[in-house]
Protein backbone atom coordinates (compact mmCIF):
# COMPACT_ATOMS: atom_id res chain seq x y z
CA UNK A 1 0.00 0.00 0.00
CA UNK A 2 1.26 3.51 -1.04
CA UNK A 3 -0.17 7.07 0.10
CA UNK A 4 -1.18 8.86 -3.23
CA UNK A 5 -0.77 12.91 -4.26
CA UNK A 6 0.49 14.92 -6.03
CA UNK A 7 3.18 16.02 -4.12
CA UNK A 8 5.10 14.07 -0.99
CA UNK A 9 6.40 16.92 1.50
CA UNK A 10 9.17 15.32 3.35
CA UNK A 11 10.01 15.20 7.34
CA UNK A 12 12.65 13.76 9.27
CA UNK A 13 11.60 13.23 12.84
CA UNK A 14 15.64 13.76 13.85
CA UNK A 15 15.96 17.33 12.01
CA UNK A 16 14.87 20.01 14.29
CA UNK A 17 14.28 22.51 11.10
CA UNK A 18 12.09 19.86 9.54
CA UNK A 19 9.91 19.28 12.17
CA UNK A 20 9.73 23.06 12.74
CA UNK A 21 8.62 23.87 8.92
CA UNK A 22 6.54 20.48 9.35
CA UNK A 23 4.25 22.30 11.71
CA UNK A 24 4.00 25.84 9.85
CA UNK A 25 2.43 23.13 7.45
CA UNK A 26 -0.35 22.30 9.89
CA UNK A 27 -1.13 25.43 11.44
CA UNK A 28 -1.39 27.22 8.12
CA UNK A 29 -4.11 24.50 6.22
CA UNK A 30 -6.62 22.01 7.16
CA UNK A 31 -5.21 18.55 7.03
CA UNK A 32 -6.87 15.03 7.20
CA UNK A 33 -4.41 12.60 9.35
CA UNK A 34 -3.61 9.55 7.53
CA UNK A 35 -4.79 6.31 9.89
CA UNK A 36 -3.50 3.60 7.61
CA UNK A 37 0.07 3.78 6.55
CA UNK A 38 3.10 1.45 5.05
CA UNK A 39 5.92 1.28 7.18
CA UNK A 40 8.33 3.31 8.54
CA UNK A 41 6.35 6.22 7.86
CA UNK A 42 5.39 7.46 11.80
CA UNK A 43 2.81 9.94 10.65
CA UNK A 44 1.52 11.51 7.76
CA UNK A 45 -1.09 14.36 6.81
CA UNK A 46 -3.28 14.80 3.55
CA UNK A 47 -3.10 19.24 2.92
CA UNK A 48 -6.10 19.20 0.52
CA UNK A 49 -5.32 22.43 -0.53
CA UNK A 50 -2.13 21.48 -2.05
CA UNK A 51 -3.09 17.66 -2.90
CA UNK A 52 0.58 17.21 -0.82
CA UNK A 53 1.14 14.55 1.60
CA UNK A 54 3.23 15.47 4.97
CA UNK A 55 4.80 12.18 5.58
CA UNK A 56 6.72 11.91 8.34
CA UNK A 57 10.02 9.44 8.36
CA UNK A 58 12.30 8.64 11.25
CA UNK A 59 15.41 8.21 9.47
CA UNK A 60 17.63 11.05 8.53
CA UNK A 61 16.11 13.05 5.62
CA UNK A 62 19.48 12.37 3.26
CA UNK A 63 18.90 8.77 3.54
CA UNK A 64 15.34 8.21 2.20
CA UNK A 65 15.88 6.64 -0.75
CA UNK A 66 13.12 3.88 -0.04
CA UNK A 67 10.83 6.90 -0.35
CA UNK A 68 9.39 5.22 -3.61
CA UNK A 69 7.96 2.33 -2.05
CA UNK A 70 5.27 4.15 0.67
CA UNK A 71 4.70 7.14 -1.55
CA UNK A 72 3.05 7.83 -4.77
CA UNK A 73 3.83 11.04 -5.77
CA UNK A 74 4.82 13.38 -8.94
CA UNK A 75 7.28 15.31 -7.08
CA UNK A 76 9.42 15.22 -3.53
CA UNK A 77 9.94 18.49 -1.63
CA UNK A 78 12.26 17.87 1.38
CA UNK A 79 12.20 20.14 4.26
CA UNK A 80 15.10 20.15 5.77
CA UNK A 81 18.20 21.94 7.80
CA UNK A 82 21.60 23.13 6.64
CA UNK A 83 24.67 22.90 8.40
CA UNK A 84 27.69 24.95 7.92
CA UNK A 85 30.73 25.17 10.39
CA UNK A 86 30.98 29.43 9.09
CA UNK A 87 27.14 28.86 10.74
CA UNK A 88 26.31 31.35 7.82
CA UNK A 89 22.10 32.42 8.54
CA UNK A 90 20.99 31.08 5.54
CA UNK A 91 17.39 29.45 3.29
CA UNK A 92 18.62 27.33 0.46
CA UNK A 93 17.66 25.56 -2.15
CA UNK A 94 18.96 22.55 -4.01
CA UNK A 95 19.20 19.23 -5.88
CA UNK A 96 20.92 15.97 -4.64
CA UNK A 97 23.65 14.31 -6.47
CA UNK A 98 27.39 12.71 -5.97
CA UNK A 99 30.02 12.58 -9.00
CA UNK A 100 32.58 10.62 -7.18
CA UNK A 101 32.73 6.80 -6.90
CA UNK A 102 32.20 6.50 -3.16
CA UNK A 103 28.74 6.25 -1.84
CA UNK A 104 28.56 9.32 0.50
CA UNK A 105 25.99 10.88 3.14
CA UNK A 106 22.91 8.49 1.11
CA UNK A 107 24.09 9.35 -2.67
CA UNK A 108 24.73 6.09 -4.91
CA UNK A 109 28.43 6.60 -6.71
CA UNK A 110 27.99 8.68 -9.99
CA UNK A 111 23.96 9.08 -9.35
CA UNK A 112 21.96 12.58 -9.61
CA UNK A 113 18.43 12.83 -8.46
CA UNK A 114 15.32 14.14 -10.89
CA UNK A 115 15.36 17.67 -11.13
CA UNK A 116 12.17 20.17 -12.15
CA UNK A 117 13.99 22.89 -12.36
CA UNK A 118 10.69 25.76 -12.60
CA UNK A 119 9.65 24.38 -9.07
CA UNK A 120 12.80 25.06 -7.58
CA UNK A 121 13.43 28.87 -9.24
CA UNK A 122 9.62 29.54 -7.88
CA UNK A 123 10.41 28.59 -4.55
CA UNK A 124 13.70 30.56 -4.04
CA UNK A 125 11.91 33.25 -5.46
CA UNK A 126 9.12 33.20 -2.79
CA UNK A 127 11.58 32.62 -0.10
CA UNK A 128 13.13 36.02 -1.31
CA UNK A 129 9.50 37.29 -1.16
CA UNK A 130 8.27 36.04 2.22
CA UNK A 131 11.72 36.71 3.91
CA UNK A 132 11.21 40.19 2.96
CA UNK A 133 7.94 40.28 4.55
CA UNK A 134 9.02 38.81 7.59
CA UNK A 135 11.68 41.39 7.93
CA UNK A 136 14.32 38.65 7.37
CA UNK A 137 16.24 39.24 4.06
CA UNK A 138 19.41 41.08 4.82
CA UNK A 139 19.78 38.80 7.82
CA UNK A 140 19.98 35.43 5.97
CA UNK A 141 21.45 34.45 2.49
CA UNK A 142 18.88 32.99 0.10
CA UNK A 143 20.85 31.14 -2.26
CA UNK A 144 21.11 27.93 -4.64
CA UNK A 145 23.67 25.50 -3.57
CA UNK A 146 25.16 22.73 -5.76
CA UNK A 147 24.24 19.53 -6.21
CA UNK A 148 25.40 17.04 -3.35
CA UNK A 149 24.25 14.82 -0.55
CA UNK A 150 21.32 11.85 -0.62
CA UNK A 151 18.95 10.33 -1.87
CA UNK A 152 19.81 10.05 -5.26
CA UNK A 153 17.50 7.03 -6.43
CA UNK A 154 14.45 8.75 -6.24
CA UNK A 155 12.05 8.16 -9.64
CA UNK A 156 9.85 11.37 -9.16
CA UNK A 157 11.97 15.04 -9.13
CA UNK A 158 12.97 16.28 -6.10
CA UNK A 159 14.25 19.90 -4.26
CA UNK A 160 15.81 19.95 -0.69
CA UNK A 161 14.46 23.43 1.16
CA UNK A 162 16.51 24.31 3.86
CA UNK A 163 16.64 26.10 6.77
CA UNK A 164 20.93 27.05 7.81
CA UNK A 165 23.17 26.95 9.51
CA UNK A 166 22.71 25.76 13.24
CA UNK A 167 20.20 24.92 15.40
CA UNK A 168 19.75 28.44 16.40
CA UNK A 169 18.20 29.07 12.83
CA UNK A 170 16.62 25.51 12.39
CA UNK A 171 13.79 26.31 14.96
CA UNK A 172 13.21 29.92 14.18
CA UNK A 173 9.50 30.00 13.62
CA UNK A 174 10.00 33.31 11.24
CA UNK A 175 12.48 31.26 9.05
CA UNK A 176 10.16 27.87 9.06
CA UNK A 177 6.75 30.45 7.96
CA UNK A 178 8.79 32.13 4.85
CA UNK A 179 10.00 28.37 3.76
CA UNK A 180 6.34 27.21 4.28
CA UNK A 181 4.64 30.09 2.61
CA UNK A 182 7.36 30.15 -0.29
CA UNK A 183 6.58 26.25 -0.47
CA UNK A 184 3.00 27.17 -0.64
CA UNK A 185 2.64 29.65 -2.98
CA UNK A 186 4.59 27.86 -5.32
CA UNK A 187 2.83 24.67 -5.29
CA UNK A 188 -0.44 26.89 -6.34
CA UNK A 189 1.92 28.47 -9.33
CA UNK A 190 4.66 27.66 -10.13
CA UNK A 191 6.39 30.12 -12.74
CA UNK A 192 7.55 29.18 -16.27
CA UNK A 193 11.49 29.64 -17.43
CA UNK A 194 14.42 28.39 -18.95
CA UNK A 195 16.25 25.12 -17.56
CA UNK A 196 20.00 25.11 -17.78
CA UNK A 197 22.65 23.27 -16.04
CA UNK A 198 25.10 25.19 -14.03
CA UNK A 199 28.72 25.09 -13.65
CA UNK A 200 31.29 26.60 -11.48
CA UNK A 201 31.64 28.34 -8.30
CA UNK A 202 31.43 27.49 -4.13
CA UNK A 203 28.92 25.53 -2.48
CA UNK A 204 26.90 28.07 -2.26
CA UNK A 205 26.28 29.19 -6.14
CA UNK A 206 26.06 32.75 -4.99
CA UNK A 207 26.77 33.75 -8.75
CA UNK A 208 23.93 31.53 -10.35
CA UNK A 209 21.45 32.74 -7.78
CA UNK A 210 21.91 35.99 -8.55
CA UNK A 211 21.81 34.92 -12.93
CA UNK A 212 17.90 33.62 -12.30
CA UNK A 213 16.82 36.68 -10.07
CA UNK A 214 18.12 38.64 -13.29
CA UNK A 215 17.15 36.12 -15.68
CA UNK A 216 14.28 34.20 -16.76
CA UNK A 217 16.92 30.98 -16.20
CA UNK A 218 16.25 27.99 -13.89
CA UNK A 219 19.22 25.83 -12.52
CA UNK A 220 18.94 21.76 -12.60
CA UNK A 221 21.81 20.27 -11.43
CA UNK A 222 24.58 22.89 -10.24
CA UNK A 223 27.96 21.21 -10.40
CA UNK A 224 30.87 23.21 -7.99
CA UNK A 225 34.33 23.78 -9.10
CA UNK A 226 34.72 20.73 -6.74
CA UNK A 227 32.70 18.69 -8.04
CA UNK A 228 33.16 19.79 -11.48
CA UNK A 229 36.91 18.42 -11.60
CA UNK A 230 34.97 14.62 -11.09
CA UNK A 231 32.27 15.04 -14.76
CA UNK A 232 32.22 12.81 -17.06
CA UNK A 233 30.14 13.01 -20.33
CA UNK A 234 28.07 9.95 -18.64
CA UNK A 235 27.21 12.56 -15.50
CA UNK A 236 26.23 15.29 -18.15
CA UNK A 237 24.03 13.12 -20.14
CA UNK A 238 22.37 11.91 -16.85
CA UNK A 239 22.15 15.58 -15.68
CA UNK A 240 20.01 16.48 -19.19
CA UNK A 241 18.12 13.34 -18.79
CA UNK A 242 16.95 13.66 -15.52
CA UNK A 243 15.50 17.15 -15.51
CA UNK A 244 12.02 17.28 -16.77
CA UNK A 245 12.19 19.86 -18.75
CA UNK A 246 14.30 20.63 -21.97
CA UNK A 247 17.91 21.92 -20.73
CA UNK A 248 18.24 25.14 -23.00
CA UNK A 249 21.85 25.98 -21.78
CA UNK A 250 25.17 25.83 -19.95
CA UNK A 251 25.92 28.72 -17.89
CA UNK A 252 29.75 28.18 -16.72
CA UNK A 253 31.45 31.01 -13.97
CA UNK A 254 33.82 32.32 -15.75
CA UNK A 255 36.25 32.21 -13.40
CA UNK A 256 35.13 29.51 -11.30
CA UNK A 257 35.75 26.67 -13.52
CA UNK A 258 39.08 25.22 -14.00
CA UNK A 259 40.71 25.36 -17.23
CA UNK A 260 40.70 21.99 -18.33
CA UNK A 261 37.45 21.48 -17.11
CA UNK A 262 36.22 24.43 -18.67
CA UNK A 263 37.32 23.14 -22.21
CA UNK A 264 35.75 20.08 -21.49
CA UNK A 265 32.29 21.50 -20.84
CA UNK A 266 32.56 23.38 -24.02
CA UNK A 267 33.55 20.62 -25.87
CA UNK A 268 30.78 18.33 -24.72
CA UNK A 269 27.75 21.72 -25.44
CA UNK A 270 29.49 21.91 -28.79
CA UNK A 271 29.47 18.64 -30.16
CA UNK A 272 25.84 18.32 -28.48
CA UNK A 273 24.59 22.00 -29.73
CA UNK A 274 24.31 22.98 -26.52
CA UNK A 275 24.62 26.92 -26.23
CA UNK A 276 26.61 28.36 -23.49
CA UNK A 277 26.60 31.88 -21.26
CA UNK A 278 29.41 33.17 -18.67
CA UNK A 279 28.51 34.51 -15.85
Amino acid sequence: MKIKAKTGLIVSTVDKASLNMASIFLEKLSYIEEKNFPKPIVKAFLLEKLDAILTYLPDDIIYLNYLDNILDVEQYIFLSRHSSLAKIRSLTVHHTGNVTDEEIYGAKPRELCYTYPPLTRTILLNISKYARKYGISKEFEIVYEASHHGPTSLSKPLVFVEIGSSEEEWVREDAAKVNVEAIIDSLINVKKCSSVLGFGGGHYSRKHTKHAFETNDCYSHIFSKHSSKHLTEELIEQAINKTLTKIEKFVIEKKGVPGKVKSFILSYAEKHGYAVEYI
